[in-house]
């Protein structure tokens, strides 16, 4: 984390419940950095879509300049909001991203994939 020092970010490091016995050990290690919270559901309208990119963006290339690209990557947490189904098929397999963030949405998926990095 010395890569964000002096940077003015504040960082949250997100522990998923089911990691939180791990991650009780002293000797546990960050592997993802949370960027932001879900910050495409609807309740919140378009406040993120111009800011939340960039933001993962900026907090990656700082891991990566400080030489952590291999060990930690910047992540958004996405909730299933960002996800548009078909009522009568409630399935993911017929399913898209919602059409107002959906280009948004691929950009992001294209950057975590291009840094080996989890869509969660």
């Amino acid at each position: 984390m010395k890569a964000l020092v002096g940077r003015w970010i504040e960082v949250m490091i997100a522990t998923p419940h089911e990691m939180l016995a791990a991650m009780s050990d002293y000797r546990a290690t960050t592997k993802y950095v949370a960027v932001g919270s879900e910050p495409f559901l609807k309740c919140y309208g378009d406040n993120f879509a111009n800011v939340t990119f960039p933001a993962l963006k900026n907090i990656q290339n700082l891991l990566n300049e400080a030489g952590a690209d291999n060990t930690i990557k910047a992540t958004i947490p996405f909730n299933a909001a960002v996800y548009d189904s078909l009522i009568y098929n409630p399935v993911s397999s017929v399913g898209k991203f919602r059409a107002d963030i959906a280009n948004l949405i691929e950009q992001i998926v294209e950057f975590l994939s291009s840094n080996d990095t989890p869509f969660v």
